[in-house]
């Protein structure tokens, strides 16, 4: 009967370009995705003026232990979750580096590094339009930014 009903109507099942086993699709995506980095301008580092903004560790710890656990590990490949079970160990460490970063208004390197991500926008892929680029950052960094925040600039 289906089949009956297939060649009357002249059902053809849509089929997407991408599959599962497309050794192409990751380097295309790439390219998708990087096809805006073309046309960047190299920033230059604009006069430093100290701010005199400083984090204690209980500041940091409080920051580490609000760190959603079940939120992805960023390129560093430090889990969210063994920030927040060693807090108040990893605390002090990170606020002399928090602080340093501050003093120097420089971020380190590798807290700038981001991990992309495509994520289909809707069940069925059928062009690369279909995927949005999702930015995995370092767990680090965003408790580093979420105090900062806090403050009037």
């Amino acid at each position: 009967m289906w089949q009956g009903l297939q060649s009357i109507t002249d059902y053809k099942k849509k089929t997407s370009p991408f599959t599962d086993q497309d050794v192409l699709l990751p380097g295309r995506l790439n390219n998708f995705f990087a096809r805006f980095e073309d046309n960047t301008v190299p920033l230059t580092r604009p006069a430093t003026k100290t701010c005199g903004l400083s984090f204690t560790a209980a500041e940091v710890s409080k920051t580490f232990k609000r760190v959603n656990p079940r939120k992805a590990a960023g390129p560093d490949g430090i889990p969210s979750r063994a920030l927040r079970a060693c807090a108040d160990q990893l605390a002090g460490v990170f606020t002399d580096i928090f602080n340093q970063s501050l003093s120097q208004s420089a971020v380190p390197t590798c807290f700038k590094r981001a991990t992309i991500v495509p994520v289909p926008k809707k069940a069925k892929v059928t062009e690369l339009n279909d995927y949005r680029p999702v930015a995995l950052t370092s767990v680090i960094i965003r408790c580093f930014e979420r105090p900062y925040h806090l403050y009037p600039t």
